[in-house]
């Protein structure tokens, strides 16, 4: 997406805005880093999924509970598929990042709200008020689960 292309969506949703936008290549590798700012999580779900059905925002008792869907229920593919899609997509890769005040806890779930014990590929870190996650894409669209990331602040 271009940066007219963020600012037009932005711009339709109450409570968004668009910290910066930056776009570089290197090679024939194009990279897009955007940072937003919301001022509700209401705000900030309709930007990531105005279905409803890949953002979800919780609180019970003071903890208030984010989960992202990345990816749904893996489809089957052949094996000479996979094959042609991973190498298609060798060299990119999926990075996401959310910022809160407060510490942050992270794991993968399954469907249920299960911690997963074979997570998809790839690097969860957690820090103080940082939760960051950043995967091949190959290892995103070939997980053998669905990739569903829940964070507790």
């Amino acid at each position: 997406m271009s940066k007219s292309d963020f600012e037009k969506t932005v711009s339709r949703i109450d409570g968004l805005s668009l910290r910066s936008y930056k776009s570089e290549t290197a090679g024939s590798n194009l990279l897009v880093t955007v940072n937003i700012n919301f001022d509700t999580l209401d705000s900030l779900a309709a930007f990531l999924d105005e279905s409803g059905q890949a953002f979800s925002y919780t609180e019970t008792n003071g903890k208030k509970e984010l989960v992202f869907s990345f990816i749904d229920i893996p489809s089957s593919v052949e094996d000479h598929e996979r094959e042609l899609f991973t190498k298609a997509l060798e060299g990119y890769s999926y990075e996401f990042e959310v910022e809160t005040q407060g510490n942050m806890e992270a794991s993968f779930i399954d469907q249920n709200g299960n911690p997963l014990s074979n997570p998809a590929e790839g690097n969860l870190e957690t820090q103080s008020g940082s939760v960051s996650f950043a995967l091949p894409m190959s290892s995103l669209v070939f997980a053998e689960e669905p990739v569903i990331l829940r964070i507790v602040f």
